[in-house]
C-alpha cells in the first residue's frame, strides 16, 4: 500500500510483464478479458477471499511511480460478493454497488 509492503489478511498474488512464466490458466483468462473490452493488460492482481472476513479496503488504481490511472477489469469466480465504486475526488455522485 502506498508503495510500502504491510501484512494483508487475504490471499493475493502478483503477475506482471515482468513475470516470467505466467500459469496458462491466466494467460487463458487474460486473452479472454483482453477480446471482450479490447484492451491489452499487462498486470493481475489475484486475490483470494476464503470467507466474508476477508475483504480490499477502498483503493484507487493509480501506481504511484507513473502516476497515471490504468483501466481494470474485474472477474470473479465462486461465490458472489459486493463490488463498490466510488468517485473519489466529487463525493456528490452516489457510490455503485454490483454483485
Amino acid at each position: 500500500m502506498y508503495d510500502k509492503l504491510i501484512p494483508d489478511p487475504g490471499l493475493t498474488a502478483w503477475y506482471s510483464s515482468a513475470t516470467p512464466a505466467w500459469p496458462p490458466v491466466l494467460l487463458e483468462i487474460k486473452e479472454r478479458v483482453e477480446q471482450a473490452c479490447g484492451i491489452a493488460f499487462d498486470s493481475v492482481l489475484l486475490n483470494y477471499y476464503r470467507d466474508g472476513n476477508d475483504s480490499v479496503a477502498w483503493h484507487s488504481d493509480t501506481l504511484p511511480s507513473s502516476g497515471k490511472h490504468h483501466a481494470i477489469a474485474s472477474v470473479r469466480f465462486g461465490e458472489s460478493r459486493l463490488f463498490k465504486v466510488r468517485y473519489k475526488t466529487n463525493k456528490s455522485f452516489r457510490s455503485l454497488t454490483f454483485r
